[in-house]
């Protein structure tokens, strides 16, 4: 018989349907899970299905008649009692994607395709209701039908066959499928609610703030409804934490909530934030029901939706403009639009981008733009108020922040120190003149009362090898590997797994020995961590007590109750080659930290960006030894 993986039968009476008649088909290769709204950033999956012979799907279900689809198109679906929204089968394939980032850091993942269940239509009434649509009609026969389900377990074998090689979206497999037992039993363990993660401490407080702390200000100023407002203020002081309370107030208004930035890191970590709040509030209906109504999504990412809802060709990034203005000419009353857009990191975007925004919002939607002036660090960007204004026509309301929620003082001190000196030694004497009588940053407050200065560690790489030497590049990984292990092993013995560890670029020659030492302490101590210096990881979700690996320019909006910055003296040659202000891109980096900062500092990279973070670390040390 088919084997349900799922505790309790669905409570849609739809999927109950589709539930109760698998779970009674002879089949012992057929393997299901239903109603999957428990996995940490995943959206609710209706049906996955791991069939022996056939493949893996992640399905869809539908369960209302022909009567109720008034237009149907391959991006977008028009129901009499629910309005417009995505195409069933774009719906399953954002599902599959959102398991897919879950799955990718923690499991080798089996191939899957993404299909729809239509328990309430039959394939020839189908295909005749839509006969004037050859495209329409023949998606039938890459979906699962009445007929699939109410028939024998041979006729619903045969169906999945041919949707792994025929899906209704995207690309099926040319292969046939290879049933793996391993991969089963490990795949089956990470879609087990059992097997959910604990958040750490500096989460559940955050998650506590975003659910429970909504500040009357944000409830006041944000309510429901057609309006432009953006938010300003230093790193720490909250604007992505007020894009989060917003979101979480206007999805409780059933509203569609698209929360959209530039970074694809700062994308994820911002779902990461929103599934430890699912995990808290498994049990509760009414936090599934927020769930549903927030997506979060990198601005690349949107684009390249729209660009595959609409044309065949693959989005390309120089033809980004033109791609825009085509999208700006196309009918898309009937594409689904977002209540409310909320653009955190916003002086990242273009003014194309904004354009773009436009497009995928609704007529009345509520738009919030967060704006980190200091924080620029791409050349060609426009974030202008007055043209914002004039794209989506309205005049635009502010608030600016001015209280720091995330760091202790010294720790954004430094990284203000930074950026407000442009990394000139002799400037720091200045900046201290300046603030000789009062607190730094007398404009801000501070939440985290503590004092803790940033720690800084030298490296003295003594290599017997020469450099001319052809093992002298492995014996510096070697030494730096072993290093960079004691370092973090102190921060994990002292402060836990939550570390963001920062590194210049994504060079894999750079990364080997900092790689090398964390799989070392994962063998260990059992600490995981993520790549976010690796392209194919970058839209992953970070599993927690997972430590963090990331390049400078991708850290901003992150942070960690540990940051340890690696190799910050090559800051300066990094933004030359990316035009961008080293002293910018400091503020940032610097800033990560809530609890701790450490900054490993190499002897043999001695240079002005070195003296500058000794100067003025020793600079903020005696200010505050004189202080108490």
């Amino acid at each position: 018989m088919a084997q349900s993986l799922t505790s309790t039968p669905p409570s849609h009476q739809g999927e109950r349907i589709v539930y109760n008649q698998l779970k009674g088909l002879d089949d012992d290769d057929l393997f299901f899970w239903q109603s999957l709204d428990f996995i940490p950033g995943v959206q609710d999956i209706d049906l996955l299905i791991w069939h022996k012979r056939a493949g893996v799907f992640v399905v869809e279900i539908k369960a209302f008649d022909l009567s109720n689809i008034k237009e149907l198109t391959l991006h977008s679906i028009w129901l009499a009692d629910r309005g417009i929204s995505r195409s069933p089968q774009k719906q399953a394939y954002d599902a599959f994607s959102s398991l897919r980032d879950y799955l990718k850091p923690i499991c080798s993942m089996p191939y899957m395709v993404c299909t729809v269940c239509f328990p309430l239509i039959q394939r020839d009434e189908w295909k005749e209701a839509f006969s004037s649509n050859q495209v329409i009609a023949s998606l039938a026969d890459s979906m699962i039908m009445e007929d699939d389900l109410y028939s024998s377990k041979g006729v619903l074998k045969d169906r999945l066959l041919n949707i792994w090689a025929n899906p209704p979206i995207r690309g099926g497999s040319r292969y046939e499928f290879i049933h793996d037992e391993q991969k089963f039993d490990n795949f089956r363990k990470y879609v087990d609610p059992a097997a959910k993660p604990i958040p750490n401490i500096s989460d559940l407080s955050k998650i506590e703030l975003i659910e429970k702390k909504i500040s009357k200000e944000i409830v006041n100023s944000f309510p429901p409804g057609k309006k432009l407002t953006i938010i300003t203020g230093k790193p720490g002081t909250g604007k992505t934490f007020s894009i989060l309370q917003i979101a979480f107030l206007h999805a409780q208004e059933y509203q569609k909530v698209l929360i959209c930035c530039f970074n694809k890191v700062l994308a994820s970590d911002i779902r990461r934030i929103l599934n430890l709040q699912e995990i808290i509030n498994k049990d509760n209906e009414f936090y599934k029901s927020i769930k549903e109504n927030i997506e979060v999504l990198d601005i690349y990412s949107l684009i390249t939706r729209l660009n595959d809802d609409f044309y065949d060709k693959p989005f390309d990034l120089a033809l980004e403009s033109e791609l825009i203005n085509n999208l700006e000419k196309e009918n898309l009353n009937n594409y689904p639009k977002f209540d409310t857009l909320l653009i955190d990191e916003s002086q990242d975007f273009k003014l194309d981008h904004f354009r773009f925004l436009k497009i995928v919002s609704s007529a009345n939607s509520h738009l919030v733009f967060s704006n980190g002036k200091g924080q620029e660090i791409y050349q060609n960007r426009d974030f202008s108020e007055n043209k914002i204004e004039d794209i989506f026509e309205q005049k635009a309301s502010h608030l600016s922040l001015r209280k720091n929620y995330r760091n202790v003082k010294a720790i954004f001190d430094l990284s203000n120190i930074f950026f407000e000196c442009k990394i000139d030694e002799a400037s720091i004497a200045k900046y201290f003149e300046k603030y000789q009588n009062k607190n730094f940053i007398d404009d801000l407050e501070f939440e985290l009362k503590d004092i803790k200065i940033p720690k800084l560690i030298y490296l003295e790489e003594s290599i017997a090898a020469a450099p001319n030497e052809s093992n002298y590049s492995y014996e510096r990984d070697k030494i730096l590997t072993s290093e960079y292990i004691k370092i973090i092993e102190s921060e994990i013995d002292k402060s836990g797994s939550d570390i963001l560890i920062l590194v210049p670029s994504k060079l894999d020659n750079e990364l080997i020995p900092i790689r090398e030492a964390l799989a070392l302490i994962h063998q260990k101590k059992g600490i995981a961590f993520i790549d976010y210096c690796a392209d194919e990881n970058r839209s992953c979700i970070a599993p927690a007590n997972t430590i963090r690996l990331c390049t400078f320019h991708s850290a901003r909006g992150l942070e960690a109750a540990t940051v340890i910055v690696l190799d910050i003296e090559r800051i300066a040659s990094i933004c030359n080659k990316l035009k961008i202000d080293p002293a910018n891109l400091g503020y940032i980096i610097l800033s990560r930290a809530i609890f701790n900062l450490t900054i490993v500092l190499r002897n043999k990279m001695k240079n002005q960006i070195s003296h500058f973070i000794i100067a003025a670390t020793e600079k903020l040390k005696n200010f505050y030894d004189q202080r108490n």
